[in-house]
């Protein structure tokens, strides 16, 4: 009786999933005529039907996730779980078959057989509490000039500011601070500091025409003006560098824990001071990041991890696409765990996060969301696929056991 009961299980979770599919590819507009006719019957076949269809398109990702993740190697991703989910002579327990389904099947069909499933007679979000928790951007963005004087660069009027050696500091309507280069030699070199608050993003463009992006919960520290020999530059939080190319000028960007060096390349770094590492990752060109213990140099497609100035770097292969997502404002996320994920979101809704259990962290989630939703919204997606629920009150977010 038990083996039937998980039979009849495990077979609705995979007529969810084929179901899933059949209305992707109808809503990407991918469907083949015999897959239309397949949906057509299906919606029509009761008002329930066509309930749940409305509840699935109103996930408005629906269509951009699928199109992002039609490329996913689920081969690959199956060949290296595959050995888990078979073992001769042992039960797999429903739960863990849909742990392994979620790390193999694109996002769409994640997002739609959750839907399904969930109007089968599972409860709606576990969210417990509907306390209003929003993006709280503030509309500060400081600019510390090299007097001491402070600038409040959204609110700024005037198109310039000029400061006291010459150089000016255009003021673009695109949200970009942008400064001029003063090619007369300089005396001393002067220093300004970009602060980023919670919930928001700006960009910057140096005296050498470098360009700089700041996310949420960052400062960067740089001359007004560079000197001939180095372009030097101190970071606090994340940011991502477009380098202008001098070959007799490195770039240099100083971290709490290291130095990354480049002379002309694309990459983002991420410092911030609750995280236990610096994380360097190059999207082209070549990087040189070093501490007091080594040095490394990365390639395309390389991220280096930065515990401590005084341990070893570590180095992986990633895809950077991931961690430049938020340039773009989204929050894009493979297979990472929730830990990084919700400590992501809390720098850019300013909340508090906590656990039931410290195992939860490790949970893993791959998918994309607008920085834009309000965050209800994206707990609610990673609800659905990482077998937790989150209570939220005005004490923060509390993560529990599903």
């Amino acid at each position: 009786m038990t083996v039937l009961l998980y039979e009849m299980e495990m077979n609705k979770v995979i007529k969810a999933l084929r179901l899933g599919n059949l209305i992707g590819r109808n809503h990407s507009g991918q469907a083949t005529d015999k897959e239309l006719d397949s949906f057509s019957d299906w919606l029509n076949k009761s008002e329930v039907n066509q309930e749940r269809y409305n509840d699935i398109v109103r996930e408005d990702n629906i269509h951009n996730s699928f199109e992002k993740y039609s490329k996913y190697d689920s081969q690959a991703k199956w060949e290296s779980i595959e050995p888990k989910l078979s073992p001769k002579g042992r039960r797999i327990e429903l739960k863990t078959f849909i742990k392994y389904v979620a790390a193999i099947v694109l996002p769409i069909l994640i997002t739609t057989t959750v839907v399904l499933l969930n109007k089968n007679g599972a409860n709606s979000s576990g969210l417990a509490s509907k306390v209003e928790v929003k993006n709280t951007q503030k509309e500060t963005v400081l600019l510390t000039l090299a007097d001491g004087s402070q600038v409040d660069v959204n609110n700024l009027q005037q198109d310039f500011i000029t400061e006291s050696n010459g150089v000016k500091i255009e003021n673009r309507t695109d949200d970009v601070l942008a400064y001029n280069n003063n090619e007369d030699p300089i005396e001393e070199i002067m220093y300004n500091t970009l602060e980023v608050p919670i919930g928001g993003r700006y960009s910057i463009v140096l005296s050498d025409g470098t360009k700089v992006w700041l996310n949420s919960k960052s400062s960067l520290k740089f001359p007004v003006q560079f000197g001939r020999e180095s372009r030097e530059v101190h970071l606090h939080g994340e940011g991502y560098f477009e380098v202008a190319k001098n070959e007799n000028s490195p770039f240099k960007v100083h971290t709490s824990k290291g130095l990354v060096e480049v002379l002309g390349t694309e990459f983002n770094v991420s410092d911030y001071y609750d995280d236990d590492y610096s994380a360097v990752t190059l999207v082209e060109g070549a990087v040189k990041v070093a501490n007091n213990k080594e040095a490394v140099i990365l390639k395309p497609g390389e991220q280096s991890l930065i515990f401590d100035v005084n341990k070893h770097i570590v180095s992986q292969e990633v895809d950077p696409n991931f961690y430049i997502s938020w340039t773009k404002g989204v929050f894009e996320f493979d297979n990472q765990n929730l830990d990084y994920i919700l400590r992501k979101l809390a720098r850019w809704y300013d909340v508090s996060i906590t656990y039931d259990h410290i195992v939860l962290k490790e949970l893993r989630f791959t998918g994309a969301v607008e920085s834009k939703d309000d965050i209800e919204i994206i707990l609610n997606r990673i609800e659905h696929t990482c077998g937790v629920y989150f209570e939220i009150s005005d004490s923060g977010i509390r993560v529990k056991q599903e």
